[in-house]
């Protein structure tokens, strides 16, 4: 099974309001099959390209928020720029449960509450 199918399954039983990604074709790929499945468009979003700045995803994520507070937004992005956003979390206090990382095809779970983000799951790729 490919990286992109594992995210189907992961998305599998969870609402998934909206996609956002990095207009990067690796990232428009791998978000494909989840697209497909929940019958959702991805926008594409240069705020998430490889090699953005971390402080301006991080800004881009927090205006998601805001826009659909109630909504589950997944973003599709890169390994330059996850490790760095959720660093700049954890220096906000976000708690982190369990371990960190940032494998192709994996997942942050991130929760806000409407003021501030309170934690963050990371949940590996899946063989």
């Amino acid at each position: 099974m490919d990286q992109a199918e594992r995210l189907v399954l992961f998305f599998g039983s969870r609402e998934v309001d909206d996609l956002v990604c990095s207009p990067i074709d690796r990232c428009r790929q791998t978000l494909a099959p989840t697209a497909a499945a929940k019958g959702l468009e991805p926008v594409l979003d240069a705020t998430f390209a490889d090699r953005s700045e971390p402080h301006d995803a991080l800004s881009r994520l927090e205006a998601l928020v805001a826009a659909g507070p109630d909504r589950t937004t997944v973003v599709c992005t890169h390994g330059t720029i996850i490790p760095e956003v959720i660093r700049l979390l954890r220096l906000r206090g976000m708690e982190v449960a369990g371990s960190l990382g940032c494998a192709t095809a994996s997942v942050w779970e991130l929760h806000h509450d409407g003021e501030r983000w309170t934690s963050g799951t990371y949940h590996p790729s899946q063989p």
